[in-house]
């Protein structure tokens, strides 16, 4: 951001604070060293694996009323506000007032617009329907809702299941042949249902998502194809622990909040739901209401790709490939770049190889016929071509992450896990990576941890409360740039910014990242007059939670991803930003005083330069302090400078 808007630095500012960081401390949960760079899925669905059925299901004439839920939930589900939708939904024990006894089992289903409904077990699994698993009819008790009462019985014996034998059985699985409201074809469709599927999330991941360093998040929140006990679909997962329901909505459902309500897991505040049959370039969000009882949509803060704007929906992308069986996965051929940027980075030469960076704002770089946006792999060539030609050895681009609004170049940022999608998709950004790996050609980008914009439909107040941001407003908003502050202290917030940094090194390649606006994350009384900021615990100025996040930041970047270059943009005397002991850890500063300095020494007429010979000589006085880039940025090209 503007270097103009750094703040002074007072004598009692925490700018030389000892604030090593050593690594995850032993009690906080952190994934293995070493398996960062790895753009695979640790978790694996659960398979359909064929076994002999041990269970029958008799349904029974009636549903009894027993087995019945209270109308209050149903005008909950029908209002789209039920906290709980799955206690109610799907399959479940009930105890019968028939007086024989037995194991008795409802099974209720919730299906946007079907007419009638037949049920009946998936082959192969530990449960079949009687007289060798033919479809039964399901009772209609209102739109929507349909439901069927069976009887357990064991395969064995013909009795009610021992406790022994119920030991591990998960409930059957089941598909539904049903027929939709308004179909003249009156086709019969075989569908899974959403709510016969458990808990999808492994409770380890979300503990280290909880910890606030989650280094695969990626792979955990957000949309992902994937194929869940022997069906295909999209699992989705969103943070929002303030919500009392929340719904996922798009296109397949007509956007309908009543559809697919959520499971929440309570004890993370995440919300999941494995939806069948759906799969890339499908539009979706997701419906929440709030505490205060507002029902809005928002978009997927893990989302890997968006609408073009100024339409913002998120996207199933069809570009994730840490879901993705090796063969389709997007083929790098950069395998020699990055086997010799390690090997300089583990032998601590990285730093020392000559660097000269072309920054470049890809949207405005080069246009084609009638202004038109060219895409990520029309640039590739052309860009190329060009860098080559004027000898630099690394482009930096300007925020490639999802942002609404192209005058802000990217630094306003609603999808940091989502390439800018008006120049094409996540694997068309890749092409473009590759091709300049392939010519020797390094790549940066710019990450905007800071900040986020303040759109009614992104990050702010994401459930009705602020979630992201920090909840005061002397912490959580930047006044003069108009946007929202993140909340650095909060472990998820922490997991979602770092994860996103790690998710750009190991899915795009890329090969160092420069830190936007670090001063204002530094300071909390950052462009604040008196009044307008809130002291630390120790009464200063420093923003203690923001440095650990820089600090893990670097320490998790330098050691999993050897020979990734980090760079700040700080415009202040804060002490040891490039210091990798007990400093921030960044390995350059961009030099902003030596730019401003340089310019203006080239701008005074030549007879005039002897005395301003001080701009030249002044940073001598401090270019031990720390290792610096040199740089002519944006922000002086657009202004004319």
């Amino acid at each position: 951001m503007d270097a103009e808007k750094a703040p002074v630095v007072r004598e009692d500012s925490d700018t030389n604070l000892d604030k090593t960081y050593t690594g995850p401390k032993e009690d906080k949960p952190h994934e293995a060293a070493g398996t960062n760079k790895d753009d695979v899925c640790s978790f694996e669905p659960p398979t359909l694996q064929k076994v002999e059925s041990r269970f029958i299901l008799e349904s029974l004439d009636a549903v009894p009323p027993e087995a019945n839920i209270l109308d209050h939930d149903v005008t909950l589900l029908h209002k789209a506000n039920h906290s709980d939708p799955f206690s109610v939904i799907g399959w479940h024990y009930f105890n019968s007032r028939s007086g024989e006894p037995g194991t008795y089992i409802v099974i209720r289903t919730w299906m946007k617009d079907a007419r009638d409904m037949k049920i009946r077990c998936v082959d192969g699994t530990s449960c079949v329907l009687a007289k060798e698993n033919e479809s039964v009819w399901m009772h209609k008790r209102c739109e929507w809702l349909f439901q069927m009462a069976f009887r357990l019985t064991s395969k064995a014996t013909g009795l009610a299941p021992t406790a022994e034998e119920l030991k591990g059985f998960q409930g059957p699985l089941y598909e539904l042949l049903l027929r939709y409201e308004g179909d003249a074809t009156d086709k019969e469709w075989v569908v899974r249902d959403a709510f016969n599927f458990g808990v999808l999330l492994p409770q380890f991941d979300l503990q280290h998502f909880q910890s606030g360093s989650c280094w695969h998040v990626d792979n955990l929140m957000g949309s992902h194809m994937m194929t869940y006990s022997g069906c295909k679909g999209v699992r989705f997962a969103v943070w929002a622990p303030n919500a009392v329901f929340v719904s996922v909505v798009g296109d397949w459902n007509a956007w309908d909040g009543r559809a697919h309500p959520m499971r929440k897991r309570h004890e993370y505040g995440v919300w999941e739901l494995f939806v069948p049959h759906i799969g890339a370039g499908q539009k979706y969000g997701y419906r929440i209401h709030s505490r205060a009882g507002q029902d809005f949509v928002k978009i997927d803060p893990y989302a890997q790709q968006f609408e073009v704007p100024p339409a913002h929906a998120s996207i199933i992308s069809a570009c994730d490939d840490a879901y993705k069986p090796s063969g389709d996965r997007f083929q790098w051929t950069d395998s020699e770049w990055m086997r010799k940027r390690e090997e300089l980075g583990r032998s601590g030469q990285m730093r020392r190889q000559p660097m000269s960076i072309y920054e470049v704002h890809l949207p405005s770089w080069m246009r084609g016929d009638d202004n038109r946006h060219l895409s990520y792999r029309e640039i590739a060539d052309r860009l190329v071509s060009h860098v080559k030609n004027l000898n630099f050895t690394h482009v930096e681009f300007l925020p490639l992450a999802q942002h609404p609004f192209e005058g802000s170049w990217g630094y306003q940022v609603t999808g940091q896990y989502a390439p800018y999608s008006r120049l094409g998709s996540g694997d068309d950004l890749k092409y473009l990576i590759n091709k300049l790996h392939e010519q020797n050609i390094g790549v940066f980008i710019d990450f905007v941890p800071a900040h986020f914009c303040k759109d009614a439909w992104g990050l702010v107040h994401f459930d009705g409360e602020p979630c992201y941001e920090y909840a005061d407003p002397r912490e959580g908003e930047h006044k003069g740039w108009g946007t929202m502050v993140f909340n650095f202290r909060r472990n998820e917030v922490r997991s979602f910014l770092l994860g996103a940094a790690y998710h750009w090194l190991r899915r795009y390649h890329v090969d160092g990242l420069r830190i936007d606006a670090v001063s204002s994350m530094l300071y909390k009384n950052y462009c604040r007059k008196p009044g307008e900021w809130i002291p630390n615990e120790k009464g200063g100025d420093a923003n203690f939670q923001a440095i650990s996040l820089l600090q893990e930041l670097n320490w998790v970047v330098h050691r999993e991803w050897p020979g990734v270059f980090t760079m700040a943009e700080e415009s202040t005397s804060w002490a040891g930003v490039t210091d990798l002991e007990k400093g921030l850890g960044f390995d350059a500063k961009w030099d902003l005083g030596w730019m401003n300095d340089t310019l203006a020494y080239l701008c005074t007429p030549t007879p005039n330069r002897s005395s301003k010979h001080s701009k030249l000589t002044f940073r001598g006085l401090y270019m031990g302090n720390e290792r610096w880039v040199l740089p002519l940025s944006h922000d002086e090209v657009v202004s004319g400078n």
